[in-house]
């Protein structure tokens, strides 16, 4: 574990800026914190293409599993423990190196419920080796749900309110540069 952070950290420090390729792709997965469903499992494929030297255009498709959600089964009229995403997101790299700025906006379904998504981030893009080739994104970022359809919980007549939020999302993918 150790050597693994180390290793992580150097290649942030020697690794060449995100300008040095024009295209991503990148496949990979997380881990996070919500309201109401405690937790969930992500996995996600991305698309980026840079713009400009500090800008660049991501799309996002994504697939959550929320294994906790089985507690709430009791109070939903259409149990579901999963849900989908795709969202496009303007993404900043503010020295036109390795760490960056997100916000996206998209849609999605939360546990059955049809959702505007609303997605900020942070994190880092790091180039092993030369520029293009392999590269590894790592970051965190929320992702607000606001619903558009009824929503599932018996007895809420509160559509349209910032109810599913996620506090804390954990990303880690990996990926090809070109």
């Amino acid at each position: 574990m150790k050597k693994l952070f180390v290793s992580i950290v150097f290649s942030v420090i020697v690794s060449t800026g995100a300008f040095a390729q024009s295209n991503s792709v990148l496949a990979g997965g997380g881990a996070g914190l919500s309201i109401p469903s405690v937790c969930y499992i992500n996995f996600n494929i991305s698309y980026e293409r840079m713009i400009v030297p500090n800008f660049s255009a991501v799309i996002n498709a994504g697939w959550d599993l929320y294994p906790l959600a089985l507690f709430f089964v009791a109070f939903m009229e259409d149990p579901a423990i999963d849900g989908w995403s795709i969202d496009a997101q303007a993404r900043w790299y503010p020295w036109a190196k390795t760490f960056h700025i997100d916000l996206g906006a998209g849609y999605g379904e939360y546990l059955g419920m049809g959702s505007i998504v609303v997605t900020p981030g942070l994190g880092w893009k790091i180039d092993f080796g030369e520029p293009g080739g392999f590269v590894m994104n790592i970051g965190i970022r929320g992702e607000w749900y606001i619903p558009i359809e009824e929503n599932i919980f018996k007895g809420s007549d509160q559509d349209g309110d910032l109810i599913p939020f996620n506090f804390f999302d954990f990303r880690l993918a990996f990926g090809y540069s070109f």
